[in-house]
């Protein structure tokens, strides 16, 4: 079984993964990794991942 992509995995994945890593996350990375609208990786480490 390969990667799973899509919304749901990237978002459950963020939320598993520790505040300072997401610190450090690459947007565009995470969007190829997930195959998921840049724009969305990108909001989600500005925005969301930014409540401690």
């Amino acid at each position: 079984m390969g990667q799973v992509t899509g919304l749901t995995p990237f978002i459950v994945a963020m939320i598993r993964a520790p505040h300072a890593a997401l610190a450090k996350a690459d947007p565009a990375k995470l969007a190829a990794k997930y195959e998921i609208p840049p724009a969305f990786a990108e909001f989600y480490l500005t925005h969301w991942s930014n409540r401690a």
